[in-house]
């Protein structure tokens, strides 16, 4: 397009000369405008893309529903609990668990 403007302008007399260099003005406003909203959505990008990859709130919130199972000696509520967060992957959950199956928590002897 600003290929178009510049040959057009050149073979433009100097009365065109002004409708010229309106029209160009308007599509650089135009490639400015699309730069600024490719920017933006860049921006948005940045900010969804980490949030679909880490999504920690449920582990946290599974992590802490376990933990208060196992302060008060509910274990198999626990195992349960602390099972379902570390197959997620939660390093904490995986310790405790093993703890509970360590020590023996929740087992009839």
């Amino acid at each position: 397009m600003l290929k178009f403007i510049r040959t057009f302008h050149s073979r433009a007399s100097s009365k065109n000369s002004l409708l010229i260099l309106c029209s160009r003005t308007v599509v650089l406003v135009y490639f400015a405008f699309r730069r600024r909203t490719i920017k933006i959505f860049m921006h948005q990008l940045s900010v969804v893309i980490p949030l679909l990859f880490f999504p920690n709130v449920s582990v946290k919130a599974d992590f802490d529903g376990a933990w208060t199972a196992y302060e008060n000696g509910k274990y198999n509520i626990a195992v349960r609990e602390f099972l379902r967060c570390a197959e997620r992957g939660n390093d904490k959950c995986q310790l405790y668990l093993g703890d509970i199956y360590r020590y023996g928590h929740g087992t009839v002897v």
